[in-house]
């Protein structure tokens, strides 16, 4: 089923995008635990977005069924969190 550019909907994607970007670019002014912290929240935030809303409102974040996005999305923020924490305590 094709949509029309009308009915495209982009939902909270682009939040989560800009995250995820922001983060890259905080990478880049070598802050690499800052920025890896911040995309890793991004997809977090992403997961709520993905879990809270229907699917047509959840917008591009819908790529699959509700619960594989919320596992997928939980997962890879979660453990990039985790991993920033763990090397923030490591490091002292």
């Amino acid at each position: 089923m094709t949509r029309s550019r009308s009915e495209e909907r982009w939902g909270p994607y682009p939040l989560v995008l800009a995250g995820a970007v922001a983060g890259v670019g905080v990478v880049a002014f070598g802050h690499p635990m800052s920025g890896a912290l911040i995309m890793g929240l991004s997809l977090l935030i992403g997961m709520v977005f993905r879990l809270l809303r229907g699917d047509r409102a959840a917008g591009r974040l819908a790529v699959r069924d509700r619960m594989v996005d919320v596992m997928v999305m939980a997962a890879m923020g979660g453990l990039i969190v985790i991993a920033v924490a763990f090397l923030v305590f490591y490091k002292r």
